[in-house]
This record gives C-alpha cells, sequence and structure tokens, in this order.
C-alpha cells in the first residue's frame, strides 16, 4: 500500500510525525516547525528493523526544533531522505543530530539535505549499516558535523561549514 503525506504544516508539538510500521510511502514538500521532539520518527522499539522501509523522505523543511533529532531513522531500511532542510534559528541544546540513523537501520540514502544548529549534524549509531551518506551540507555543530559509530557505511562529498568561531575547535587538528 502506498501512503503519501504531502504539503502538511505540522508546528507546535512534541513529535511532528510518528511513523512505526510505514512502507512504499512518501513524506513529501511538508513542514514542520517547533516541535519539541523529533520531526519525523521512524520505528520503535518492539518492532523489529525493516518495519519501517522503503520511503521517501524528501523536500520537507524543518525548523526550530527545541529537542530531539530533524529525521530519526530508528529501524528504517531502504528509505531515501532527500532534499530537506533542517535548520534551527538558534543552536539547539541537546545532542541529538539533524539527521540520526539509530537502531540498525541499514541501506538508507541520506543526500542533498542542509543541516544547520544542531548539535551534531549526521549521527550514525551502532548498529547501523550499508547507509549511504553524500552530498550533504552541515553547518555550525557544536559537539560534530558527523558521528560514526558503525562500521559498513559510505559517507562522501558532504560539506562541513563552521560559521560560528565559538564552536570550531571540533574541527581544529589535534596536535601532537
Amino acid at each position: 500500500m502506498h501512503n503519501s503525506a504531502t504539503d502538511y504544516e505540522i508546528c507546535d508539538t512534541t513529535i511532528g510525525a510518528l511513523l512505526r510500521r510505514t512502507r512504499d510511502s512518501e513524506i513529501t514538500n511538508s513542514r514542520f516547525d517547533r516541535n519539541n521532539g523529533h520531526a519525523i520518527a521512524t520505528g520503535h522499539k518492539s518492532f523489529p528493523a525493516g518495519e519501517f522501509r522503503n520511503v521517501k523522505i524528501t523536500n520537507n523543511q524543518i525548523t526550530n526544533s527545541g529537542g530531539g533529532s530533524g529525521i530519526n531513522l530508528s529501524r528504517a531500511t531502504y528509505t531515501t531522505v532527500t532534499g530537506n532542510q533542517i535548520i534551527n534559528k538558534t543552536h539547539q541544546s541537546d545532542g541529538y543530530a539533524g539527521i540520526r540513523i539509530p537502531n540498525n537501520g541499514a541501506n538508507n540514502i541520506v543526500n542533498n539535505n542542509v543541516i544547520e544548529n544542531y548539535p551534531r549534524r549526521i549521527f550514525v549509531l551502532t548498529g547501523a549499516t550499508g547507509n549511504n551518506v553524500y552530498g550533504n551540507t552541515v553547518k555550525n555543530a557544536s559537539l560534530q558535523g558527523l558521528l560514526v559509530q558503525s562500521d559498513g557505511n559510505t559517507f562522501t562529498d558532504n560539506e562541513f561549514i563552521q560559521t560560528n568561531s565559538s564552536w570550531a575547535t571540533w574541527m581544529s587538528p589535534v596536535e601532537p
């Protein structure tokens, strides 16, 4: 079954879109603003990886998050996340990421997204494998622009920009 959520505006919620068992669907051209949890959250600890699969999350605007990730791909497989603008006007104070792939998220494509003012921009956790992350622009990370805790993923052509000098230490090389 194909489901499509297009041109929605979801504001002032705890979690913008909570998607547990979703397959062969799309979330496109929607706006998530002022959420205090994940703007788009997938999967659930009671369901195995792959219950959320083959979903396209494209061309969405996620702005002014008060906490949580912009897009949290928990247990997501074969999902494409592309062309999203995940931008906070002010820096978020927790440790979440603009795009986060935890809990055995596998074989996802994350490309051509802009992520700004999250502590971590892209965070791939232990157990996430086969993910292809490329062509993203990440700006102003206070912790890490990219944090990877798992083998078997591909990262290419991502651009990291730090315009806030008070957070620039994460980009500095370690001196011997």
